[in-house]
């Protein structure tokens, strides 16, 4: 099982940014803070804060029924968000779940930096998606495969100098 470049050609690209060229909106929890909510704004997002939607201090169902009706993906440090009994993946418009909740904002930064290049510009692809940021560097994706039906895990591994690499099961 080793780690593989992904290769895309420069039109296979410029057809799935055509497919996929809704711009992502977020959800901030509060586990992540108002000043993430702030940070994306000022880089030209459209992210609310869970208080701009009467959330604060209420359950996590009340805030993943928010994401979704407001059709916005929520960021998170709750890893909760994950089990699927109580946060359905058909009533999900994208989970993204990012480390530096004890207080490493280094890692968050970074983290927030690769999920708004990957995520933030093809908001559509990520519905019925839960994302985990790790603080190595790697993503992982769970996600409803449109062909059949499964729920399949994708892991993928941003290098710092060198091409993003996909874990393949040979």
């Amino acid at each position: 099982m080793p780690w593989r470049p992904i290769e895309i050609s420069e039109k296979e690209f410029q057809d799935f940014k055509k497919v996929f060229k809704k711009k992502a909106r977020f959800l901030v929890d509060e586990s992540l803070g108002l000043e993430v909510a702030y940070l994306l704004r000022v880089e030209g997002w459209n992210a609310k804060y869970v208080s701009e939607l009467n959330l604060l201090g209420k359950s996590d169902e009340d805030v993943y029924k928010a994401a979704y009706k407001e059709d916005r993906i929520l960021l998170t440090h709750d890893r909760d968000f994950l089990n699927d009994r109580r946060f359905p993946p058909y009533r999900n418009p994208g989970v993204v779940i990012l480390p530096g909740g004890q207080g490493d904002e280094r890692v968050l930064l970074r983290s927030l930096s690769w999920m708004i290049l990957v995520i933030g510009q093809f908001r559509n692809i990520w519905k019925e998606s839960k994302i985990i940021f790790h603080a190595d560097d790697k993503m992982s994706v769970v996600s409803r495969d449109y062909k059949t039906g499964a729920i399949k895990r994708t892991i993928y591994w941003f290098q710092r100098h060198g091409p993003v690499l996909e874990w393949v099961d040979d």
